[in-house]
């Protein structure tokens, strides 16, 4: 189980965003995606950058806007809180350097996506997530 956030990018070449990821410390890139691992903390997570790009002649995704590149961050859930908060902060450095609107399906409402909405969303989910793995653990583990 995980956490996915979409983020639309003015469109870019790919290589700018690996650069970037790859210029920053705790990132392996591996084909398009950017594979974050701190062995200090224990935290890792990945952000993928897509191949296409929207514009007028694009026949590619439709949540996208004309001129748009998708960045998807994944963090998995049944992590230390830690872990988003991590996340968020290198979300946050991405979101600085080239800027964008954050799409997060788990956030209810209009309000647009912020790092600090996905930290809470994550650290909500993450929550929801190891309760029902450890009730499921739980019902495994009964005796017969």
């Amino acid at each position: 189980m995980s956490h996915d956030l979409s983020i639309y990018c003015p469109a870019r070449d790919t290589q700018v965003f690996l650069r970037w990821f790859s210029s920053r410390p705790h990132y392996q890139l591996n084909g398009t995606q950017a594979w974050y691992e701190n062995e200090d903390t224990g935290v890792y997570f990945s952000f993928e950058v897509s191949e296409d790009v929207e514009g007028p002649e694009s026949t590619g995704p439709s949540d996208s806007s004309p001129g748009e590149r998708r960045i998807d961050l994944n963090v998995n859930y049944f992590r230390p809180p830690f872990f988003g908060l991590e996340a968020g902060e290198e979300l946050r450095a991405f979101h600085a350097h080239f800027g964008g609107r954050m799409e997060d399906s788990t956030v209810e409402g209009d309000a647009p996506v912020t790092c600090d909405t996905f930290v809470s969303a994550w650290r909500q989910n993450n929550l929801w997530a190891t309760k029902h793995m450890l009730h499921a653990q739980d019902e495994v583990d009964k005796p017969s």
